[in-house]
């Protein structure tokens, strides 16, 4: 790997022979490149340390390795080894995945530059990495909500992300109900025949934690009027007939038009 050439030249026969050396660079590209012993599964907020191997290249000190994402360059990193021979050569990257990098890829590129003049290097990657991050629940929408009752269909959406997919629990309690739980409700949105004022709650949960959210159901200020109406009105319909029994209805509890004289 470590080649001479030299090279002699002579002008004239009366002039001395010159001498030059000229170096020789060999270059190889790397036998594989791989990003090794790649985690399954990745905890959001938790930092991995990642390794890129690059095997058997030469010069390394021609070598740079770059991680690529989905945001393009992570990191760049070169090498000062002066050795000819082809070397392995490590590269490594401290990561700290987010839930909004789940199902993103990360890949490991050596680039080799064969060229002084300043060409494009040549180029290898390894095999993507898919990146499967595992996060605990969290609502799409606002955590809570106060809904006004409607005679027409409601729907409650408690739709939430999570890596596992989150599985719900419903519930509902009122001042007149207890507490109970909705039976075979595992969706993320609920759309019940018959809608009563109180609170619906949603459970979002998966292996790595819960998420509980409120819908808060009231009375429409238009249907507290007609009841109030509607109350008033029959309190006034029961006075009306207790003083029409003072009047039309007589000691002995029978009902006479005749109107019921005062006691002498």
């Amino acid at each position: 790997w470590e080649i001479t050439s030299h090279c002699y030249i002579s002008f004239s026969d009366n002039q001395s022979q010159r001498h030059e050396i000229l170096p020789i660079t060999v270059y190889k590209m790397p036998a594989n490149v791989s990003v090794t012993n790649p985690p399954e599964h990745l905890l959001e907020g938790v930092t991995y340390f990642l390794k890129c191997d690059v095997r058997d290249v030469a010069p390394a000190q021609n070598l740079s390795v770059f991680w690529l994402g989905k945001k393009g360059e992570l990191k760049k990193e070169t090498f000062s080894e002066d050795a000819f021979t082809p070397l392995d050569v490590a590269s490594s990257l401290d990561l700290t995945p987010r839930r909004d990098d789940h199902g993103s890829e990360i890949r490991c590129e050596a680039r080799l530059d064969v060229f002084p003049d300043g060409g494009a290097p040549l180029t290898m990657q390894s095999q993507p990495l898919v990146l499967n991050v595992l996060y605990p629940p969290n609502f799409l929408r606002p955590e809570n909500e106060t809904l006004e009752r409607s005679h027409s269909s409601m729907t409650f959406d408690c739709t939430a992300a999570g890596n596992p997919k989150p599985v719900y629990n419903w519930s509902f309690a009122s001042s007149t109900h207890p507490e109970e739980q909705i039976k075979n409700m595992n969706k993320a949105a609920l759309s019940p025949e018959l809608v009563l004022s109180g609170t619906y709650s949603c459970t979002a949960s998966n292996t790595l934690g819960s998420k509980t959210k409120y819908f808060i159901i009231t009375e429409a200020e238009g249907n507290r009027t007609v009841f109030v109406a509607i109350l008033a009105g029959f309190i006034f319909l029961g006075a009306v007939l207790f003083l029409a029994g003072l009047h039309f209805v007589t000691p002995d509890g029978k009902f006479s038009c005749r109107r019921r004289s005062a006691p002498k």
